[in-house]
């Protein structure tokens, strides 16, 4: 590839993040690339139904096939380890702001802009507080497994990590097991929204999760005040 001008890798919305950050396995790098975009050709489909019944087997298919390639929805993705570690290495040649709508705090942001709110969220991970956490962590890996069914397979994805992850941002965040339910409805229906690049419903979507919160916050508002996590 010759570097030539900037392009995203993958279309400059706030979707290119939301794809990560709501548990839709993609593979690396969702960061912006210097490259000669004449005659550019897709080598797979990202959402196809054959990638989405099995990734893993895509991924490994496509790291033997076509390492990197370019995909209409993602732009480009690297499959190879080697490959992987080149763009980390290389700042000056990749980026990590695939939007410029909605940035992603600091996801979403290089340096010097990056490491600035890189040091606010590293207060919040700290050993010490998160020794403070272990506990409550182990007691939803315990009671997650307690739940699983035996004698059978499970879907890790659906039948453990999305708990899992869930469960803990809101232990962590000091959020009632209330919105539990209603924000893994909201992250099925902006995942959904964004694989098919329907920008109407993924503006519907952004004002329910806003809705979800206000609401939380007013009935708060009702109740003792909420202890807030200081940093």
């Amino acid at each position: 590839m010759v570097p030539s001008r900037d392009i995203p890798a993958a279309d400059s919305t706030d979707s290119a993040q939301s794809r990560i950050l709501d548990g839709t396995r993609i593979p690396v790098t969702s960061r912006r690339q210097k490259v000669v975009t004449d005659n550019v050709k897709n080598d797979w489909d990202l959402r196809s139904e054959k990638v989405q019944k099995n990734q893993v087997a895509a991924y490994d298919e496509m790291r033997r096939r076509c390492p990197v390639a370019h995909d209409e929805f993602m732009g480009y993705s690297v499959f190879k380890n080697a490959d992987v570690q080149h763009v980390l290495d290389h700042p000056e040649i990749y980026s990590n702001v695939v939007s410029t709508r909605h940035i992603a705090v600091p996801n979403g942001m290089d340096a010097p802009e990056h490491t600035t709110f890189r040091a606010v969220n590293d207060k919040y991970f700290t050993p010490e507080r998160l020794r403070e956490f272990e506990p409550k962590i182990r007691e939803v890996v315990k009671n997650l497994v307690a739940d699983l069914p035996r004698g059978t397979e499970v879907d890790v994805m659906d039948g453990f990590a999305q708990a899992y992850a869930m469960r803990i941002q809101n232990a962590f965040m000091g959020w009632p097991a209330s919105l539990e339910k209603p924000l893994i409805e909201w992250i099925e229906k902006n995942r959904e929204a964004t694989l098919r690049r329907d920008r109407e419903q993924i503006g519907k979507v952004a004002l329910e999760f806003d809705t979800i919160f206000v609401s939380f916050w007013m009935r708060a508002a009702t109740r003792p005040p909420l202890v807030i996590r200081r940093m």
